[in-house]
């Protein structure tokens, strides 16, 4: 039993550490994610460029905002995306 809850143990700290992404965009350019597998999901945001980083989300279907924000540099947010949305920053 205690081996059974070792590799449990080790199997979601491994999910953890693999779970995050990290993304480097160029200055002046643009990347769009999206998640189909998830109706509707958060993603935490950090922006280590010392720029400011503009967030939106952007309907999928129509390609219109539906909100966004600029996050100043050095700065932290975590944005909810819902389904049909995509994340462009």
């Amino acid at each position: 039993m205690k081996k059974v809850v070792i590799i449990i143990g080790i199997l979601v700290a491994g999910i953890q550490l693999f779970a995050k992404e990290k993304i480097d965009i160029p200055a002046l350019k643009a990347v769009e994610l999206t998640y189909d597998e998830f109706a509707n999901y958060d993603v935490k945001i950090s922006n280590k460029s010392g720029k400011e980083v503009t967030v939106s989300v952007v309907d999928d279907e129509t390609r219109k905002q539906v909100s966004g924000f600029g996050l100043g540099p050095f700065g932290n947010a975590v944005v909810s995306i819902a389904a049909g949305n995509i994340l462009k920053l």
